[in-house]
């Protein structure tokens, strides 16, 4: 046994002694600087650019039209009214239930729609993320603390309920023209980052049920401004005093 063992071991050391051994001999680089300056790649451009302009041409196409220049504001916006209408406008007229909505927060809109004509790409600047639509089902302790929450950040942007308050707390909620009501349970539409606790809402990670709907925030904007074009109607949200803080 300890010859066959001497064996092997001598067969390894032949073996690795025979393995040829790699090693950098030289090096050079050579650093090219890119700029405005830089030759043009045609070869490079000629790969991208179909595709550029297919992106382009989806980019720039025309769905809608807004009647004014729309932009966040606190405590309540027009834009941050129509970011949650169109949202829930468009989920009702899929056949979901829900009884009120808070699809983002004001951290969430990314920035306003311009008056004129509006293009797919504005919708992917305002809505740049890939967030899908749930409905939790919460208790009406929960909206109470939910409700807490949006005056304690100076409101937020919502559909079907309405707050008000100080920044303290949440003194009067209706929701769907009905005075909230602790004992019983709430569907709330609103993305998948929020209902994780995402922009530290406490009260969605406590939810006793959620249900995905498979409809990307940003699908549900642009279905509802093509909705309503084809209806031959444009954009021209209001403010109504759905969130009034003192």
């Amino acid at each position: 046994m300890i010859r066959k063992n001497l064996l092997w071991i001598s067969m390894l050391v032949t073996l690795s002694a025979c393995s040829p051994h790699y090693y950098q001999s030289r090096h050079t680089e050579t650093l090219n600087r890119i700029g405005p300056g830089s030759p043009v790649d045609s070869s490079l451009i000629n790969v991208y650019q179909p595709y550029k302009l297919k992106v382009d041409s989806q980019m720039n196409r025309v769905i809608g039209y807004s009647e004014e220049d729309l932009q966040k504001a606190l405590p309540e916006s027009k834009l941050g009214n129509f970011f949650s209408d169109a949202i829930a406008e468009t989920v009702k007229r899929r056949g979901i239930a829900f009884d009120f909505a808070m699809p983002t927060t004001n951290g969430g809109i990314r920035t306003g729609i311009p008056k004129g004509d509006i293009k797919v790409s504005n919708i992917f600047e305002l809505m740049p993320f890939e967030n899908e639509l749930v409905v939790l089902t919460l208790k009406g302790s929960d909206v109470q603390s939910l409700a807490d929450f949006i005056v304690g950040k100076n409101g937020q942007p919502v559909s079907g309920i309405r707050i008000s308050g100080t920044k303290e707390k949440a003194e009067t909620i209706s929701i769907g023209g009905e005075k909230l009501d602790l004992n019983r349970t709430y569907r709330v539409l609103t993305s998948d980052y929020l209902a994780g606790g995402g922009d530290g809402i406490e009260a969605f990670k406590r939810a006793l049920q959620q249900d995905k709907l498979g409809i990307k925030v940003r699908d549900a904007i642009m279905e509802y401004i093509q909705t309503e074009t084809q209806q031959g109607r444009t954009l021209k949200p209001e403010t109504d005093g759905r969130i009034r803080i003192q």
